[in-house]
């Protein structure tokens, strides 16, 4: 029996579950071989434009430039910038949700390529004849390379739309439904096909899928080895790729790797890369780093807040709130008091909603700029929070939230953060009722984590509160 394409109810219905990060519907992973190779040519070709313009605009202020070394320049260049792009997994997959996302992503990228380049040409002076030249190709790059990939992701979002063909998931009613409210349907549609896969499935599903021209049949249990190597055969010649997503299979706070000791494939369950020691090493290292220069950055901005609160309301200028961090470990938060003393006494613990009427004309403007927030920079230093991850809860919502969502728990896997994947994707106040949203986005973080997507996060928090767009 053939089910319709999932409809607007059963999509509503995933994303109001909360339990699986695969139905956040805007992200894209891997890209095919095909727009790798786009992208590496794209890339390419727009930083050697860069570079031709940083050539011109050097050579009329008056920079004495050898064609040669300019060329060698260029060369070298371009596969430094390719290298860095593999390196950081950008002709691998994308976590962009938007134009603007896969724009901050590459900005990001050639932030992390521009450091090598300065030590190359400062190291080794003769590859390059100008150091100006390099400076202004990295320039003219940041806006080059990213307005080509955002019209690249343009494209390629238009095409998957247009062209997509179905999954068509086999199995029993039970766990063809389970399955399909787990599947990711961005640009792909999502068809079920109800059969007994204990008895030998005969060759209906394959007719239905030659119908709706599906591009892989998902078998929700394994099938008898003498039976699945006729179904591989068939499958071949009509082009289909078979996959198994048995329900009892879910990843969780840890990966699932396939490999093969002797003859025998096993499916390994292992760290999430957020949680390996080398990795949260490394974190920490760039937190301390970014913290200490947002210090030093936002000092000035601090001191003009704590002077404006205390000329307002008096002291306390910090206000203090505990809040469940890493491992579940409690800790207190910091940040510049938005509303009058001892609020709470009258109206115990409150979720701030959007258009909250308490905070004072000074906290509504730290608030609207989200200067409050800055004390959590020491937060940072004590080692009690991370410039990104997922935002803290006081442990009173924690506990309601964990009662009603069964993955709420693995948020704490990681250090939470000052900005975050959810954060920069989501209002800054939202009602109770998009917690289970919010939990998808800090999954989707948790498991996808690299210091790459934390360089990503914070450029596009940068660059969202520069324009005033940040929530």
């Amino acid at each position: 029996m053939l089910l319709d394409v999932i409809g607007e109810p059963a999509r509503h219905k995933a994303e109001n579950s909360g339990v699986a990060f695969s139905d956040v519907s805007s992200f894209r992973t891997e890209l095919s071989a095909r727009w790798r190779a786009v992208l590496l040519c794209s890339d390419a070709t727009m930083f050697i434009a860069a570079t031709g313009t940083a050539v011109f605009v050097a050579s009329h202020l008056g920079a004495t430039l050898n064609l040669r070394s300019v060329a060698v320049t260029a060369v070298l260049s371009v596969c430094l910038l390719t290298f860095m792009f593999e390196a950081v997994g950008l002709y691998r997959k994308s976590l962009a949700c938007d134009v603007r996302d896969e724009c901050y992503q590459t900005i990001a990228a050639l932030a992390v390529t521009g450091m090598p380049f300065l030590i190359l040409f400062t190291v080794f002076p003769p590859v390059s004849t100008s150091r100006m030249v390099v400076l202004l190709s990295m320039t003219f790059a940041a806006v080059t390379v990213p307005a080509m990939r955002g019209a690249i992701y343009y494209a390629r979002t238009r095409r998957a739309e247009e062209y997509s063909r179905p999954i068509l998931v086999v199995g029993t009613r039970d766990r063809v439904g389970f399955l399909l409210s787990r599947l990711h349907d961005d640009g792909v549609s999502a068809m079920a096909f109800y059969a007994d896969l204990e008895a030998a499935p005969d060759s209906a599903w394959l007719e239905t899928a030659e119908r709706v021209k599906a591009r892989t049949v998902v078998f929700t249990e394994m099938i008898a080895p003498e039976t699945l190597r006729p179904m591989l055969s068939a499958a071949r010649q009509k082009g289909l790729t078979i996959a198994f997503g048995p329900p009892r299979f879910v990843q969780h706070s840890y990966e699932l790797a396939l490999r093969t000791i002797a003859s025998q494939a096993l499916l390994v369950a292992e760290p999430l890369r957020a949680t390996k020691r080398f990795n949260v090493i490394i974190k920490r290292v760039m937190d301390i780093v970014l913290s200490l220069a947002g210090v030093l950055v936002f000092g000035p901005v601090m001191v003009i807040c704590a002077l404006a609160v205390y000329a307002e309301t008096g002291r306390p200028i910090l206000y203090r709130q505990v809040r469940v961090g890493k491992d579940g470990h409690l800790f207190e938060i910091m940040k510049f008091r938005s509303m009058p003393v001892n609020i709470e006494k009258t109206t115990g613990a409150a979720w701030s909603p959007a258009g909250d009427t308490r905070p004072t004309r000074v906290g509504r403007l730290l608030r609207r700029t989200s200067f409050d927030e800055l004390p959590q920079l020491f937060n940072v230093l004590k080692g009690e929070m991370s410039v990104v991850g997922p935002r803290p809860e006081r442990p009173i919502f924690v506990d309601q939230f964990r009662d009603q969502l069964d993955r709420y728990d693995e948020r704490h896997l990681v250090a939470p953060g000052i900005t975050g994947w959810s954060h920069v994707h989501m209002k800054r106040n939202h009602d109770q009722s998009k917690i289970g949203e919010r939990l998808r986005y800090d999954l989707y973080y948790i498991q996808h984590w690299s210091i790459f997507m934390d360089l990503a996060v914070v450029f596009k928090t940068a660059a969202e509160f520069l324009f005033h767009k940040a929530a």
